[in-house]
């Protein structure tokens, strides 16, 4: 929950909206921000420096539940 609600704080001024399931969709048009959705690799996106990661587990996890990586 903490890295989603950062990542809404950093990509926000890159004009990319986090979307979870149940959130609404941006709008479409010109100005419309593109979404990053958990599970989908976001270009422009944060990267996550798991350091003591043994197997990477936490990693995959990350990747999977967590929006706007890239």
């Amino acid at each position: 929950a903490v890295l989603t609600e950062f990542a809404r704080l950093q990509l926000r001024p890159k004009g990319i909206q986090v979307v979870l399931p149940g959130e609404e969709e941006p709008g479409d048009g010109p100005e419309s921000p593109r979404a990053a959705r958990p599970g989908e690799p976001c270009e422009g996106g944060l990267r996550v420096l798991e350091a003591l990661a043994a197997s990477g587990l936490r990693s995959v996890r990350f990747a999977r539940e967590v929006p706007g990586l890239g």
